[in-house]
């Protein structure tokens, strides 16, 4: 559910009261918990992830992760069944992990 407060204007904005924004917000919280919850994606039974680096050197450590493959130069390769495996190498591939 989306509860629009405000809506820009080039570099203003422009926004409603705190009280009817509180209003709306509570409303809108009342109606998403009372209706049905939706279905959990379906995920598919089989990953493949390919990722790119800049650096050959970046590459290369990240393909020490458990599974990962070097590719090339620049490429790693996970292929995994379980989809947590691949968020898991996601972050430790990614600069700030």
């Amino acid at each position: 559910m989306t509860v629009h407060t405000l809506s820009g204007h080039g570099p203003s904005v422009r926004s409603i009261a705190p009280s009817s924004s509180v209003q709306l917000i509570e409303e809108a919280v009342c109606r998403a918990v009372a209706s049905d919850r939706p279905l959990p994606l379906a995920l598919p039974d089989h990953f493949k992830l390919n990722v790119e680096f800049r650096h050959g050197a970046e590459a290369y450590a990240r393909s020490f992760y458990p599974g990962a493959k070097l590719i090339s130069d620049t490429e790693v390769e996970l292929e995994s069944d379980d989809y947590l495996a691949i968020l898991t190498f996601l972050r430790f591939a990614s600069k700030y992990s």
